[in-house]
């Protein structure tokens, strides 16, 4: 994630002071709670009060709660934040360092369960991106990230274990877009929001996409995506993906077929490079999906309709939205929304071998060829 500079000076936090733990009475469920993961315990910490004051400008609906879990540069502990239509109140949490522990977030994600009833939730994880085992960078933390695969179970016991549907995960962090991230998380949420490159910060979709929601409160996860990504400012973004749960949990089944041509090459399998990655980072490569297995087919004089078969179904039953930049026209075509990781050494996927996606399809055995 690159940080961008913003007009918006910081504003100070609601004064009010909640105490921790569930409430005594009963609550009344309201039709939507969006939770902010704010893991700016690192150089985005700047950003957290801009991003604040943006989304508490767009709740104008008592039927939306907005929790913000954030934490800043520092070893000051945590807060939790919850944002109405009557403003913002703020609980500190000093005794909570670890925004990048697992253990912290369940905790969390139980109290806006047990706090915040609502018809539907929607999880939004800010900071930067890392490795494909990496997400939510912590400074001061027992650990330093979160890892999306244990990350997606947790979220997937959550909603199993919670009334409310979690309809929608946004991985506002770079380069998330992987097939190997998104289909871990379509386990676990109707929607999943992300992006194949790098995104900036802030971000500037708050108050608009939170005040059409406050306007519809009754919306889907993937109308609310949708609206994140459109009313995003364009030099924050190439592309973003809103992708289907549904679709990504049934992707195994499709790509296979596109697998089992290539693999039957052996070791005559070619490879003549490319296409050129959409996002590196700490010697990891992602390369565009549908780029990738074009080039394969096309190196190896396979007929191409397996790939253009998957890609039809990928378009009609995964891809819900294709949000690309106005300031790169060109990712329209050369991207497709999902990259896949090229291991930097064969056997260099193992580390990652209990991904979901990889225990499910023959995807890894593909990678790896084409680095021996």
């Amino acid at each position: 994630m690159t940080l961008a500079t913003s007009s918006r000076g910081p504003l100070a936090l609601g004064a009010a002071v909640l105490l921790a733990g569930a409430p005594a009475g009963a609550v009344e469920p309201v039709e939507r709670v969006l939770i902010y993961w704010m893991a700016y315990d690192n150089d985005l910490t700047v950003l957290a009060d801009p991003i604040l004051d943006m989304i508490e400008a767009g709740v104008t609906s008592p039927e939306i709660v907005v929790t913000v879990h954030v934490d800043r540069r520092g070893p000051g502990g945590m807060a939790r934040i919850v944002i109405t239509d009557q403003g913002r109140e703020t609980t500190p949490l000093p005794w909570e360092e670890g925004s990048a522990e697992l253990g912290v977030l369940r905790r969390e994600l139980d109290h806006v369960a047990a706090r915040h009833p609502a018809a539907r939730y929607g999880v939004v994880f800010l900071d930067h991106g890392g490795r494909l085992d990496e997400m939510s960078h912590d400074e001061h933390g027992g650990a330093s990230w979160l890892d999306p695969r244990h990350v997606a179970q947790v979220l997937d016991h959550w909603d199993d274990t919670h009334p409310g549907a979690l309809d929608l995960v946004f991985l506002q962090q770079c380069g998330k877009a992987s097939l190997e991230t998104l289909h871990a998380f379509g386990l676990a949420a109707d929607t999943v929001v992300a992006s194949q490159a790098v995104i900036g910060a802030p971000n500037f979709y708050y108050t608009k996409a939170l005040g059409e929601l406050s306007a519809q409160p009754t919306w889907y996860g993937a109308a609310l995506g949708a609206a994140m990504v459109r009313h995003d400012r364009s030099d924050m973004y190439r592309t973003y993906t809103v992708a289907s749960g549904s679709g990504l949990a049934a992707l195994p089944s499709h790509i296979d077929p596109v697998l089992a041509p290539l693999l039957a090459r052996g070791s005559a399998l070619r490879w003549t490079g490319g296409p050129e990655p959409v996002w590196t980072y700490r010697g990891e490569r992602y390369l565009d999906l549908f780029g990738l297995l074009g080039l394969l087919y096309a190196d190896n004089g396979l007929d191409p309709e397996p790939v253009e078969t998957l890609r039809a179904w990928w378009d009609a039953q995964v891809m819900l939205t294709h949000q690309v930049s106005p300031a790169h026209p060109r990712d329209a075509q050369r991207l497709s929304g999902a990259t896949v990781l090229l291991p930097d050494a064969a056997g260099g996927w193992r580390s990652y071998a209990d991904f979901p996606l990889y225990q499910q399809t023959q995807l890894a055995l593909v990678l790896d060829r084409l680095v021996r």
